[in-house]
C-alpha cells in the first residue's frame, strides 16, 4: 500500500478535505464527533501531512524557533523537551537558535535569522524575553513570540515562576537551620532571574532581622566552570560564611567541589543550596538543597500559547493579563547539602 494521501484520510472519515486539514492543524469549528472521527482514520491510514502543502496552503512555514544564549545544560535540554512536546502534538517543527545577547548588532542578526528561517514565532529564554532590542525586531516583523522565565519588558505572554517567593523559601530554610551569616552567588546581571533570586534573598534575610554582609555577595555566570573564581572567594574570606545561596544548581555543585578541596564538610561546616533542581543536583555528593521550577512544563505551555497566537494573533490580544502571564508552581526539594538529617538518611 502507498502513502495515504489527505483524500484518502477524508474519504474513510466521511469529510471533505478541508476538514481533515481543519483537524490536522487544530482549528476550531469541527465538532468532536468529526475530530475523534478524522484522528481516527489517520491513525488508521498512518497518515502524515505534507509539510510543504500546508505551508502553501496556509502561507505559513509551521516551524517555531527557541532563542537562547548559554543556559545551563540540564536547563535547556529541558526547553527543547517541553517544546519538542507541543510541536509535536500540533504537527510544527522546531528550529533553536543559540545567539549571545552579548553580541555586537544582535538586533541586526536576529532579524536575518528571522527572515532566512521563515519562523512563525519565537520562544524566548532568558535574558532575551527581558531585551527591548529583541522585542522590537519581533514586532517589527510581526512575528510573534512567548517567554519562558521571564517577565517580558512588553505585553507578550510569559511562563514564570515565582522566583522572589522561591528564593525566599530557600533562604527561610537556611535561616531555620540555624545559619545568619549566609553568602549568595549570583548569575549573570543581564538575566532577570538573577535580580529576583538576590531581591527574594535579600527580603528574607530582612524578614528575620539578619544583615547581609556585602563582601558575600559574589558574581559567577551560571556555570560551573565560570563561577569557581567567585566561589574561591568566599572560602578565603577573613570571616567566611556558614551557608552558600548560589542562584542555580551548576554554581552550587562548583561551591560544593571547592568545599571539598578546601577541607570544608558539607552540611557540617557550610550548607549549600541551589535553584532549578538541575539533573547535577542528584549527581554530586552531597545531593543538592534546591528549588525546582517546572522547566520542561513550562516550556511545553510556551509553544502551546505560541501556537494560538500564531493561529489568532488578533484574537489573543483581547487576553486579560492572568491569562497571558502564568505563573506556575515551584516545588522546595530539602536534601543533603544543606540538611544534616538528610546527609545521614543518604549515606
Amino acid at each position: 500500500m502507498g502513502k495515504a494521501k489527505i483524500n484518502d484520510v477524508a474519504k474513510l472519515a466521511g469529510v471533505s478535505i478541508k476538514t481533515v486539514s481543519r483537524v490536522i492543524n487544530r482549528e476550531a469549528n469541527v465538532s468532536n464527533k468529526t475530530r475523534e472521527r478524522v484522528l481516527e482514520a489517520v491513525e488508521a491510514l498512518q497518515y502524515q501531512p505534507s509539510q510543504s502543502a500546508r505551508e502553501l496552503a496556509g502561507n505559513r512555514s509551521y516551524m517555531v524557533g527557541v532563542l537562547y544564549d548559554h543556559l545551563s545544560p540540564g536547563y535547556l535540554i529541558n526547553v527543547q523537551q517541553g517544546i519538542l512536546q507541543t510541536c509535536k502534538e500540533f504537527h510544527y517543527g522546531l528550529i533553536l537558535n543559540p545567539m549571545s545577547y552579548k553580541k555586537t548588532n544582535l538586533e541586526d542578526t536576529f532579524g536575518t535569522w528571522l527572515r532566512h528561517s521563515r519562523v512563525d514565532g519565537v520562544v524566548l529564554t532568558p535574558p532575551f524575553g527581558s531585551d527591548q532590542r529583541i522585542i522590537d525586531v519581533l514586532e517589527g516583523n510581526n512575528i510573534p513570540a512567548v517567554t519562558i522565565s521571564e517577565k517580558p519588558v512588553s505585553l507578550l505572554p510569559s511562563v514564570t515562576v515565582d522566583e522572589i517567593s522561591a528564593a525566599r523559601e530557600l533562604t527561610r530554610h537556611l535561616v531555620r537551620h540555624g545559619h545568619t551569616r549566609i553568602a549568595f552567588v549570583k548569575g549573570e546581571g543581564e538575566h532577570q532571574s538573577t535580580k529576583l533570586r538576590l531581591n527574594g534573598f535579600y527580603e528574607e534575610m530582612k524578614s528575620n532581622d539578619l544583615a547581609v554582609d556585602p563582601s558575600l555577595i559574589v558574581s559567577g555566570d551560571f556555570s560551573y566552570e565560570g563561577s569557581l573564581g567567585a566561589v574561591m572567594s568566599l572560602f578565603d574570606h577573613s570571616d567566611p560564611p556558614s551557608a552558600i545561596f548560589a542562584a542555580n544548581d551548576d554554581m552550587a555543585a562548583a561551591v560544593i567541589a571547592v568545599a571539598h578541596r578546601r577541607g570544608f564538610r558539607v552540611p557540617d561546616e557550610i550548607a549549600v543550596v541551589g535553584f532549578d533542581n538541575s539533573p547535577i543536583a542528584c549527581q554530586v555528593w552531597p545531593t543538592i538543597t534546591t528549588v525546582d521550577q517546572p522547566v520542561q512544563a513550562m516550556a511545553a505551555l510556551a509553544c502551546e500559547k505560541l501556537i494560538e497566537l500564531i493561529k489568532s494573533p488578533a484574537g489573543d490580544a483581547t487576553e486579560n493579563d492572568e491569562h497571558r502571564q502564568v505563573v506556575m508552581p515551584y516545588t522546595l526539594h530539602v536534601r543533603a547539602s544543606s540538611d544534616k538529617a538528610m546527609f545521614v538518611a543518604d549515606r
